[in-house]
């Protein structure tokens, strides 16, 4: 009996039944792409380590960014209380930067989540008109730093700059129209220490005439300048950017505190011999004459009708005394009168010696020189017309506080020096006239005093972040 061995017919002669080796991987891959029985779950591990690094990452990121915003704010808080540091006693410059770190490190230290343990850097620049603000701080990233060292320390800096170099103390709000700032005749503007601003975009924005002659730190027009004889001292700017009226927002305050005081107008209240005033309504207006003297108690005082006329040697007196003028009511303050006021310390008027409210109207004084620009006439102007504030006081060496006449006219034709005693004194007007011989002087001595100078003006004049 013979034995035979067959062969498997799905081989060949000369092959054997071992699979190739490329062949195995190819089927092994294969049977792996179609199994169900666990291949997302080891896809999922095989992803989880770069998931969950992309996911630190962010976390690092984020953390960044709001370090770096966290610190932004912090900077340019600092610059800012820096900067208004330069317009309180001509403070050193280690003094200012000294304010900076001060306000910097309190920030961090209240306030700061992110960043807590930081460098911070002032500088005043050498104009004096701006403070550089460093603020750096390490971080701890979690994943980013094995890979990238860059989300390890985060840097801002700030820069805040003074809206001219000088605090503000006159402006002229009105947008539009000739001779927001006009002078005229032999009149004399002394503001050496401060800034003076003309919100006009017309061409004559500030107009000097005749001999008159006016003297700031700055000068700046919004729009032009015409000087027909008139002189200046420095040369003024022109096409400054406008700084509005930064005392808008009393007017709100005001109103809310306030309401609409003074309905119906009562019967002028006439003095004729020496008295003293308590702060309340004087609806009726108030009229000082015969050579009487009036004291002013210290508060406020809400005059109406035809406002507060002193004449015939008649004078007033009072600290801490704040004016409010409303329902078109003003001042008129005659050649024969003697001026002595400071204005109040508290309260909502607090550092605002005479102001206008708004009343029904407060648009008629709104009109265009240019119509009358060609005649050469004389126009009689009834001082008593609404809007239109008057010191022809040849004694009124003391206006201590603000002045501020949003809707009118401030004008000044004295004979000799007018608020050249006040400690400070600052004009807001929409707009202001300077003629005759008068004397302006506008103080910035504001460590004399206890009167606050409100916000937006004097040392607290606007402090831009330049970016």
């Amino acid at each position: 009996m013979t034995s035979s061995t067959r062969t498997p017919p799905d081989l060949a002669i000369g092959q054997t039944n071992q699979e190739p080796r490329g062949d195995v991987v190819a089927t092994f891959a294969h049977r792996f792409s179609r199994s169900r029985s666990g291949g997302i779950a080891v896809v999922f591990s095989l992803a989880l380590v770069p998931l969950l690094g992309c996911v630190a990452l962010a976390v690092d990121v984020s953390t960044w960014y709001s370090a770096r915003t966290e610190m932004q704010k912090i900077a340019d808080g600092a610059a800012i209380a820096a900067a208004r540091e330069l317009r309180v006693g001509f403070a050193s410059p280690s003094q200012v930067e000294a304010a900076a770190r001060a306000y910097a490190q309190a920030a961090l230290h209240y306030g700061a989540k992110s960043a807590r343990d930081a460098t911070i850097v002032a500088q005043v620049s050498a104009d004096r008109d701006a403070v550089r603000v460093s603020v750096a701080s390490s971080l701890s990233p979690v994943f980013s730093r094995i890979v990238y060292s860059g989300l390890a320390n985060v840097e801002v800096s700030s820069t805040a700059r003074l809206s001219g170099s000088a605090p503000i103390c006159m402006i002229g709000t009105r947008p539009r129209g000739r001779g927001v700032l006009k002078m005229e005749d032999t009149s004399y503007l002394d503001a050496g220490g401060c800034g003076i601003y003309a919100n006009s975009t017309h061409r004559h924005s500030l107009y000097l005439k005749d001999s008159s002659v006016v003297m700031a730190s700055l000068i700046c027009s919004a729009g032009g300048v015409r000087l027909r004889g008139g002189r200046a001292s420095p040369t003024p700017q022109t096409d400054c950017p406008s700084v509005g009226d930064p005392l808008a927002p009393r007017i709100e305050a005001v109103k809310a505190t306030l309401g609409q005081p003074c309905g119906d107008s009562d019967g002028i209240l006439r003095i004729t011999g020496n008295t003293t005033l308590n702060p309340g309504n004087y609806c009726g207006g108030i009229e000082i004459v015969n050579g009487a003297t009036v004291r002013f108690q210290s508060g406020n005082y809400i005059i109406g009708g035809d406002g507060l006329t002193v004449k015939d040697n008649g004078s007033i007196m009072g600290e801490y005394v704040s004016m409010l003028f409303v329902n078109g009511a003003a001042f008129d303050l005659k050649q024969d009168s003697s001026i002595r006021l400071s204005a109040n310390r508290d309260g909502v008027l607090a550092g605002i010696l005479f102001m206008q409210y708004p009343y029904a109207g407060a648009a008629d004084d709104d009109d265009d020189d240019d119509v009358h620009a060609n005649i050469n006439i004389n126009i009689n102007i009834d001082v008593k017309a609404k809007g239109r504030f008057r010191i022809s006081s040849n004694d009124a060496r003391e206006l201590l506080g603000t002045i501020y006449i949003p809707y009118g006219r401030f004008q000044v034709d004295a004979e000799r020096p007018v608020a050249g005693e006040s400690a400070y004194t600052v004009i807001v007007a929409n707009r202001v006239e300077i003629s005759d011989k008068a004397r302006l002087t506008l103080n910035i001595d504001y460590a004399a005093t206890d009167v606050p100078v409100p916000e937006g003006i004097g040392p607290n004049s606007p402090v831009n972040i330049a970016y």
